[in-house]
């Protein structure tokens, strides 16, 4: 006799995770539900590529010496790495992967809003340049 117990995928938000709705299938089934793992969209891309910017790391760098009142000495540029940068953008955004902003809107606005400052900054530290 197998142990082996069914696994069904069900969306982030499906009625299927809730009780009692998710007891009773799971009764019934004999098997377990699994969030559906989000895929990354066009949102998402566009976070990669912002995290594998140079240019936003060092964005990263002059903004936490701002925030936290540090030297140069003390943060140097070059500081945040593109692991750096993604870190700082999932926790900015609450979510855990960058593949969640093509599916939740509130993070894929906050997304929107760092990009827009971060072009912004851009534009100033080329146009001083």
């Amino acid at each position: 006799m197998s142990s082996h117990q069914p696994t069904y995928t069900a969306p982030a938000g499906s009625c299927l995770h809730q009780e009692p709705v998710r007891g009773v299938f799971e009764r019934m089934t004999g098997g377990k539900i699994v969030t559906e793992t989000p895929k990354g969209g066009q949102v998402a891309r566009q976070a990669g590529i912002l995290c594998q910017d140079a240019e936003f790391c060092l964005y990263l760098d002059k903004r936490r010496r701002y925030k936290h009142g540090l030297s140069e000495a003390q943060l140097p540029d070059g500081t945040h790495s593109e692991q750096d940068a993604r870190d700082w953008l999932c926790a900015a955004c609450r979510i855990q992967s960058r593949a969640e902003l093509d599916h939740h809107p509130e993070a894929a606005r906050t997304f929107k809003g760092i990009q827009q400052r971060f072009y912004r900054w851009r534009a100033r530290h080329r146009a001083s340049a």
